[in-house]
């Protein structure tokens, strides 16, 4: 599994630099062993999912932005408070 920070240089990420991070995420979860007879059919298979797993992804990290974005517009003390999911939940099932 691949950790990293994304640098925002005092600014924000697009939803598709969310989206790819969160795909990478989900992707490299499946773990292959070089040795399998089809490893390299297999990891072929990772990149096609891993790209339409972002792909999917895109609209739903569009969404929650906005969101958040007019939430702390007028709610900026949410910032400081635990993010809740659930507000999110319906959208991404």
């Amino acid at each position: 599994m691949k950790v990293g920070v994304m640098i925002t240089n005092g600014g924000t990420h697009p939803p598709e630099k969310w989206a790819e991070q969160s795909a990478d995420q989900i992707v490299d979860a499946i773990q292959l062993e070089p040795t399998y007879v089809a490893y390299e059919a297999a990891l072929q298979g990772k990149n096609v999912l891993r790209d339409k797993v972002r792909d999917a992804l895109v609209g739903l990290h569009g969404q929650v932005q906005s969101r958040e974005r007019d939430l702390l517009k007028n709610y900026m003390s949410r910032i400081i408070q635990p993010l809740d999911p659930s507000d999110h939940i319906d959208e991404a099932l």
